[in-house]
């Protein structure tokens, strides 16, 4: 299993700076964070190239990447006028979207977008997918401006259907919580999770400030001006990889990739 994280700081005002790996306060769930980074030009632009690297390194003929972000992107103009750009017309090469009511509808193409991750969540094997499922993605890039399941679930639901496929996240405080449990579901052996859980006290306190947030700063939506977005953490079969050793390895494909310290 691979995982790789990006992140890193963005500007949303003259003198308002946030890293998307900091916390910011009473914001749980990271809800100004999530809808800052995940609609920004920026961090699809670090996460595309990423996975233009795994792509072009892929020699399947019908290779291609899994794509669930928000239908669109953000960005500001230099006179301060708000710009909305569909996430398909930014992402490279030949994209279609998902067709949700009738999965077997959509072809494989070199770029699969969703707008959200809820329509793969319980995809169950037998796969009933017939055109996109063919082969595995070779990557499945999450930006994480939907609302996340319990603990890592959904992360462990792409990766039963996926398990070779490389994922690539948004790296912020509440995703450095869902890593740690998918990463701890592969190691006990990767089984299918059961669809029973109990609501602990533990629960249902984070789901109470989860809901507080959300009604606090869940319509917020903040534009990033600038940012320096690169990977910030990855994960190879549970264990650690530098970031640096990820950029090395970028530079020698010769497609440009930084990472963030």
């Amino acid at each position: 299993m691979r995982v790789v994280l990006i992140g890193g700081p963005f500007r949303v005002g003259p003198d308002l700076v946030f890293d998307s790996r900091t916390a910011l306060e009473e914001d749980v769930g990271d809800y100004l964070i999530r809808s800052a980074a995940s609609s920004s030009l920026q961090w699809w632009e670090a996460a595309t190239t990423f996975a233009q690297t795994l792509l072009t390194q892929d020699r399947r003929g019908d290779a291609w990447v899994m794509v669930a972000g928000p239908p669109l992107l953000r960005t500001r103009t230099e006179d301060g006028r708000v710009v909305r750009r569909r996430l398909a017309s930014v992402l490279p090469g030949q994209a279609v979207a998902l067709e949700t009511g009738d999965f077997r509808r959509t072809p494989v193409a070199p770029w699969t977008y969703v707008h959200t991750t809820r329509h793969i969540t319980f995809v169950q094997r037998p796969c009933p997918i017939t055109a996109w499922a063919r082969c595995a993605p070779t990557a499945i890039i999450i930006s994480g401006h939907d609302d996340p399941g319990p603990r890592g679930t959904r992360l462990i639901e792409l990766a039963l259907l996926w398990p070779q496929a490389v994922m690539i996240l948004l790296d912020s405080p509440d995703i450095e919580g869902e890593v740690p449990a998918l990463l701890a579901w592969a190691k006990a052996g990767s089984r299918p999770l059961g669809r029973s859980w109990t609501l602990t006290s533990e629960k249902r306190d984070d789901h109470q400030r989860r809901l507080t947030a959300r009604m606090k700063f869940g319509k917020e939506r903040p534009v990033v001006i600038e940012a320096d977005f690169g990977v910030t953490s990855a994960f190879l079969d549970g264990e650690a990889v530098r970031p640096e050793r990820l950029a090395a390895a970028a530079a020698f494909l010769a497609i440009p990739l930084r990472s963030v310290d």
